[in-house]
């Protein structure tokens, strides 16, 4: 019983996490710097939450979000400032 109530404010934890990425992502200033870690926090709750309910799809879904938004963090802050800068 208890556990199932941890479980849920892990979901609600994960899906206010997921709104705040949303958020950001729609600043401009914002959006490299936390948009896709939120995504990835808020992915993880969820993963939790539906390996506790044992809800294979919604599992799987939650590991591609988790992979989708690694990749564009990657994208957006380490191989960009691994690009070389261009001085115009």
């Amino acid at each position: 019983m208890m556990d199932e109530v941890v479980y849920r404010i892990i979901a609600i934890l994960g899906l206010v996490v997921v709104v705040l990425g949303n958020y950001f992502s729609l600043k401009t200033n914002t959006r490299k710097k936390y948009t896709y870690l939120l995504f990835v926090v808020g992915a993880v709750c969820l993963l939790l939450y539906s390996v506790s309910i044992n809800d294979v799809i919604f599992t799987i879904l939650q590991a591609v979000v988790i992979v989708t938004s690694l990749i564009e963090y990657y994208i957006v802050h380490i191989k960009k400032s691994k690009s070389p800068k261009i001085k115009q």
